[in-house]
């Protein structure tokens, strides 16, 4: 955000409060709440009133702050050159869009896929839905286009994994190979030794994000499916409305794919990434 404020330094009329702003905007940031940007702004109004910043100031980093929120436009373009940067994100080159929502996903891993995806695409949609999502010109000129291309794919992409990821109530074969989903190796090792097997016919691979991926195939004619699907873990299933012979099938690959086990030194590196979801098992 620095980096592009400063960009247009020149256009902004009080330096210090966007400074300010930049700072404790997200001072409080917990994804399971609602009130992080008031809280931000008690915060910051305490410490800034303790170095004696003028009361005017620490009002308008309250306004900056508490408008990255909705990201609605404002009176005041100092505030809209904040939020317009707050968001300038959208507008990057695809592989750091890429990397950029892979992120998001890692910091709302405490939900699984598909609220997760229906909640994102909400927020997605509603600034395509907006006649410009950006307010100040600067920053429409230089990202408008390519953000609204970069949300489009976004939002597609998350609506595909949700479709692909749906239960059906019918006769068919569900069994977890592990339902620790933040050890998503388990999804990757498992698709590796499927490569390597006998009589597998593969349709697709998609290795997915760190929540979600799928490996289709073919088992001695029976269509199955190896779901990463997030914190709810990694699973086999075989089509809607299974034979007998196909659940048969199922349970022979079940059996196969229980081989799959982290190492050690996998354990450990994932421990310290998730101490408290990590198992050690």
């Amino acid at each position: 955000m620095l980096t592009e404020l400063e960009l247009v330094e020149n256009l902004i009329e009080d330096w210090d409060s966007i400074l300010f702003s930049l700072f404790y905007h997200d001072f409080i940031y917990d994804v399971t709440r609602l009130d992080n940007e008031v809280k931000s702004v008690s915060i910051a109004a305490q410490n800034l009133s303790l170095l004696g910043v003028p009361a005017e100031t620490i009002d308008k980093v309250s306004r900056t702050i508490l408008a990255t929120k909705s990201h609605s436009k404002s009176d005041e373009n100092d505030i809209n050159f904040f939020i317009d940067s707050d968001i300038s994100i959208f507008g990057k080159e695809d592989i750091i869009y890429k990397q950029y929502f892979k992120n998001v996903r890692l910091e709302y891993l405490i939900y699984p896929s598909y609220l997760f995806n229906e909640g994102r695409i909400k927020v997605l949609q509603h600034f395509l839905e907006q006649s410009r999502i950006y307010k100040t010109n600067f920053f429409l000129d230089k990202y408008e286009l390519t953000a609204r291309t970069n949300i489009e794919s976004e939002i597609k992409e998350l609506k595909r994994m949700n479709n692909s990821f749906v239960r059906q109530n019918s006769h068919e074969f569900i069994k977890y190979l592990e339902e620790d989903g933040d050890l998503s190796e388990f999804f990757y090792n498992a698709s590796k030794l499927l490569d390597r097997l006998e009589n597998i016919e593969k349709i697709t691979f998609y290795p997915g994000w760190f929540d979600s991926g799928y490996y289709r195939f073919k088992y001695c004619g029976t269509t199955l499916h190896l779901e990463y699907e997030g914190m709810l873990g990694t699973y086999l299933k075989t089509e809607p409305n299974a034979n007998d012979k196909d659940i048969q099938n199922a349970k022979e690959i079940f059996q196969k794919l229980l081989e799959v086990r982290l190492s050690e030194d996998d354990l450990i590196r994932l421990r310290k990434i998730f101490p408290n979801t990590a198992k050690s098992n």
